[in-house]
């Protein structure tokens, strides 16, 4: 079993988190969204949400804050609050979708489980990469920005939400609110994280010229850096 690294450019999240999917076998793509396979029950497919997304309440409304305020002692205490919601997900009108259009690829009692299990970014077993990150030109200036708070960490488990919210200058909630009314806004949200998946195996025999072997290394590593051709041996054998 092996880790496969995401890295993904807005939001998403999963629903089994007991679930491994398989990575080259049985990966279906339908409207542009991965499908893979349950590496136990082949009509059970996860899929991995395309970007994140603004949070939704049950009524439809975006779970997301822009207001603009007057200070009472001039222009200097004028601002603005942002304040966002982020899920990673699929709306469920959409998954309704892809569920009847599976059914067509692969046949009639297939059915989406649910997201890819995705867990938190780690490095080295410590606790972990910054898995949620702000890209923001504005929101990362401290002209514009005040001050801005973050979660911290990607919205991966069923239901979960990531928060960003920060206090603006004038300048900066005119100039980030003019951006939020464009196809394209000065916000956006970076995601890391890994899922599991099964590969499947093969046996294979590997033959080289021991020689051939010491003289790359030797190479790789700048004129030996205390490679000795008995440990190049002993690559081999590993």
């Amino acid at each position: 079993m092996k880790r496969f690294s995401l890295n993904i450019l807005f939001s998403l999240f999963p629903m089994f988190c007991f679930a491994i999917v398989k990575y080259d076998e049985g990966r279906l793509q339908i409207d542009g969204i991965q499908l893979l396979q349950d590496k136990d029950n082949p009509n059970d497919y996860y899929y991995i949400p395309q970007y994140p997304r603004v949070a939704q309440k049950e009524d439809g409304s975006l779970e997301i804050l822009c207001l603009k305020y007057v200070g009472t002692g001039g222009a200097a205490t004028n601002g603005g609050v942002f304040h966002a919601l982020i899920e990673f997900t699929l709306p469920n009108k959409l998954i309704e979708i892809l569920q009847d259009k599976l059914k067509t690829v692969a046949g009639g009692a297939a059915r989406i489980a649910g997201a890819v299990p995705i867990q938190q970014a780690v490095k080295d077993g410590e606790a972990g990469l910054a898995s949620f990150q702000v890209v923001s030109s504005i929101l990362r200036d401290n002209t514009f920005a005040k001050s801005i708070i973050t979660s911290g960490f990607a919205p991966f488990l069923p239901g979960s939400k990531a928060a960003i919210s920060a206090r603006l200058s004038q300048e900066g909630a005119t100039l980030l609110f003019e951006t939020l009314k464009r196809p394209t806004s000065d916000v956006s949200i970076a995601l890391s994280g890994y899922y599991e998946a099964v590969v499947k195996a093969y046996n294979a025999e590997v033959i080289a010229e021991s020689k051939m072997v010491y003289t790359h290394f030797s190479r790789v590593f700048n004129k030996q850096e205390g490679y000795t051709k008995t440990k190049s041996a002993m690559l081999l054998i590993s």
